[in-house]
């Protein structure tokens, strides 16, 4: 299915253990990001020819002790640009390969259940809690379609415990008036970004992490390989008008308000068109009728008439294509009188069909009856496909405010994202300016707690930041719209429990909708000249003539009946070399249609529930509802399950259950395995593409583990293949990642046992930071090679192609 959308980036973080198996039920299938250290994701969803990503992942920390990560997955689509966010600076490049850009962000499950040190997503290796900070391994909260919020922006357990958690040490959670400033209140007093945690000031959106002390980032790349489109790419985004203030109420509340302003633009996939032609070496059969039918006319004047119509075939209408004639001439009818002239040249030797422009009898060319499997000019066949991506700039303007209001014993969090966003496409829907139009319009949400006697709590529950970071968005859309409130009590010692937090939100946008249409066709090529094979015939009259016996509209005419009868009756089997070329052609249509979305979630310590409910506006109205639970235990053991129901199931969009474990054994210093095993069921996944039907490739059983050994990581997923139904090939992926350095990470895999019809064999990445100044610029190069296979050709040799696909990409911060 084939494509990628690319959205703005998901946002990603390193977190300091990482034990979740992430199995949410997909609502939308697209490309996820997978876990660190070369891990490949083979649980993803195949669309009708299967698609393959590479994603590398590089994050640059606040620490000289910070490393980075570097990713190798597979994923569905092309991506231009596209731009992956940590805390402090995780980037990805994609290179797209086979199939639709939709695939399921639930696909990455195991590989991210048991990644050691990375988020399903992607790394960053700066935790936001200050290193003092006793965590426990962080929840992820990868769902169905969401770009994945900041793991550490997601669930921090225990946050609470230490008041001061921040980039500092001395860095309050949020600022809070003294006592003597609260009795009066106090007005709006600006505060610098990096005085406060990222932890309360970074800010996802549309999947990307939007920190306080970043001002822009772009990336820019290229695509191309062996069979497929050489594309440019780029992403982008600037923040400006960043404004960060504090006050207190009289009535002892204080309030912490954040605005910023974000210019966003990146390319997003418009159309891919996957074109596979097969080429077979065959032997066309044809034949040549003649026959004619003379006798004395029925109404005795002595004339002599035709018994058979006269029917020629036309060989300068013959389609090159098929070989098949296009129009049969009648040149005479049943019962004509035959000239002298004509009957003198039928009576000669060979086949006549009269003379003076006279036409008689039958004389039928048909050189393409029937094709026989190979020719003396080729033993086997071969195959070839190439894959086109075409791409159009998307822009977006977002207004963020965030305003956190605290007394003493509960604080609330409103977040609001609001702007115009548009894809510069003619064909998009034009419901979707009108939303761009108004979006500016739509209402700031505020939040409320109560006034107090008592001065506010400076112990906030950094839970409520990580309950706003957990709203569920749908994945590679666009926001036009997002308003949500949040609330949790604050407790008042540090040693407390963490209390829980809720968080609920109404989400409005634009996501991408992928329609897929196919054409078949076949022709023949490169046809020699016709060899006869076997001819035989005869003519004469009276006693000698051959048998003919003619039937025309119900009445029998024979020979052997009519008076003075003269037959010509002759027949030719030939032969011609060729090729027999079939093409397949199946385009994928993006387009960007209103989706509605409330969501809402309880975060907790150690674990996260999540609901959720939308519709989804296209050629077909689909709606939607689901929840989802995930979270550890201290002793490293994980667990995740979610369904998600759909009305109007589509290929992409199908109800699907999930669930999985993973528990993390400790080696040593800086050495761990971790043991995974998952399942995604898809219900009702939609599986026909127009008039054919595909075997859909929702549903997967998967083994995972991975052993990490310092700076070393090695990894091993086998997916189980056939145990449900839609069910993936089974196949078994081997991985590994290097950590050279601070400025040199290098991963690459290899799957040495494959069942899928077409899967990635092998890949290597390389992402070099480049010392050149403040813009911090990585260089990321990734190669890979996908085998496709076509079962085989008429002769029974096996038909493949192999793929190679490389991405450059640059990408700056600042």
């Amino acid at each position: 299915m084939g494509l990628s959308t690319p959205a703005w980036g998901n946002v990603v973080a390193l977190p300091v253990e990482r034990k979740v198996p992430i199995q949410d039920p997909l609502d939308q299938t697209l490309p996820a990001p997978a876990p660190e250290a070369a891990v490949v994701s083979s649980t993803a969803a195949m669309p009708p020819e299967q698609t393959t990503t590479v994603v590398f992942s590089r994050s640059a920390s606040r620490s000289a002790a910070d490393s980075s990560a570097l990713v190798l997955t597979e994923s569905g689509g092309q991506s231009h640009g596209q731009t992956q966010s940590t805390v402090e600076r995780a980037d990805a490049a994609q290179v797209g390969g086979e199939a639709s850009p939709e695939r399921s962000a639930n696909q990455a499950v195991l590989a991210s259940a048991i990644a050691p040190t990375c988020s399903s997503a992607d790394c960053a290796e700066a935790p936001i809690a200050a290193p003092e900070v006793d965590r426990l391994t962080e929840v992820s909260t990868q769902a169905s379609d969401l770009a994945q919020p900041q793991p550490e922006l997601v669930a921090q357990p225990r946050f609470s415990r230490s008041p001061s958690i921040g980039s500092r040490p001395d860095a309050p959670a949020a600022p809070v008036a003294t006592p003597e400033n609260q009795r009066q209140g106090t007005p709006p007093t600006a505060i610098a970004p990096d005085a406060l945690s990222p932890v309360v000031t970074s800010i996802p959106v549309d999947g990307e992490l939007i920190e306080a002390e970043q001002t822009g980032r772009a990336a820019i790349g290229v695509q191309l390989g062996n069979d497929r489109s050489t594309n440019l790419g780029f992403s982008g985004r600037v923040v400006f008008d960043r404004t960060l203030e504090s006050s207190t109420t009289v009535g002892n509340v204080s309030v912490l308000r954040q605005s910023q302003r974000l210019l966003r633009g990146q390319t997003v996939l418009r159309q891919r068109q996957l074109s596979i032609s097969r080429q077979d070496p065959v032997t066309v059969l044809g034949q040549q009728i003649q026959t004619t039918l003379l006798a004395d006319c029925l109404d005795g004047s002595g004339a002599v008439c035709t018994f058979t119509p006269g029917l020629v075939t036309d060989r300068d209408r013959i389609d090159p294509d098929t070989l098949q004639p296009t129009q049969i001439d009648q040149t005479s009818n049943v019962g004509d009188v035959v000239s002298p002239a004509s009957l003198a040249a039928i009576q000669a030797p060979g086949f006549q069909g009269g003379a003076e422009g006279q036409a008689l009898g039958l004389d039928l060319y048909f050189p393409n009856t029937t094709t026989l499997a190979g020719n003396s000019r080729a033993a086997a066949g071969t195959a070839q496909r190439y894959e086109q991506f075409d791409t159009v700039p998307a822009i977006a303007y977002s207004e963020i405010f965030q305003t956190v209001v605290a007394n003493a014993n509960q604080a609330a969090l409103a977040r609001t994202i609001r702007g115009p966003a548009v894809v510069l496409d003619a064909d998009q829907p034009v419901i979707n300016l009108a939303l761009a139009a108004i979006a500016l319009l739509l209402p700031e949400v505020q939040p409320f707690v109560p006034d107090s006697d008592a001065p506010s709590n400076p112990n906030l529950n950094q839970g409520l930041f990580f309950a706003a970071n957990n709203t569920r968005i749908p994945a590679n859309s666009l926001t036009l719209y997002q308003a949500g409130v949040g609330h949790s009590a604050t407790p008042a010692e540090t040693s407390q429990n963490a209390p829980w937090a809720n968080f609920n939100a109404v989400w409005l946008g634009l996501s991408p909708v992928t329609e897929r249409s196919y054409q078949a066709s076949r022709r023949f090529a490169n046809v020699g000249p016709p060899r006869t094979l076997f001819s035989a015939g005869g003519e004469g009259g009276s006693l000698n003539a051959p048998q003919v016996l003619s039937v025309v509209n119900g009445e029998t005419f024979a020979s052997s009946s009519l008076s003075n009868a003269y037959t010509q009756n002759y027949f030719t089997l030939f032969a011609q070399e060729g090729d027999r070329l079939d093409r397949f052609v199946q385009s994928d249509r993006i387009s960007y249609h209103p989706h509605l979305s409330l969501t809402g979630n309880v975060t907790g310590e150690s674990s996260i529930f999540r609901y959720y409910a939308g519709t989804l506006a296209g050629p077909t109205l689909q709606a939607y509802g689901g929840a989802n639970v995930q979270g550890q235990t201290t002793d490293g053991f994980a667990y995740q399950a979610g369904l998600i129901g759909y009305i109007n199931p589509s290929y992409d969009r199908y109800s699907n259950l999930s669930a999985g474990v993973s528990q993390r054994l400790p080696l040593g210093d800086r050495q761990n395995l971790t043991l995974g095993t998952g399942f995604n069921w898809a219900l009702d996944q939609n599986t026909t593409l127009q008039d054919i039907e595909q075997q859909g490739q929702g549903s997967d059983v998967t083994l995972q583990a991975r052993l990490e050994l310092g700076d070393f990581t090695l990894g091993a997923t086998q997916v189980v293949g056939d145990l449900l139904p839609n069910s993936q090939a089974s196949r078994t992926v081997l991985d590994a990642a290097f950590n050279l350095g601070p400025d040199l990470r290098l991963a690459g895999f290899w799957t040495p046992f494959n069942n899928a019809a077409s899967a990635p064999q092998y890949g290597l990445a390389a992402d070099i930071a480049l010392q050149m100044g403040s813009l911090s610029p990585h260089l990321v190069v990734s190669w890979q090679n996908t085998l496709y296979r076509y079962g085989a050709d008429l002769l029974g040799n096996a038909l493949s192609t192999r793929s190679n696909t490389v991405e450059v990409q640059l990408k700056l911060d600042w």
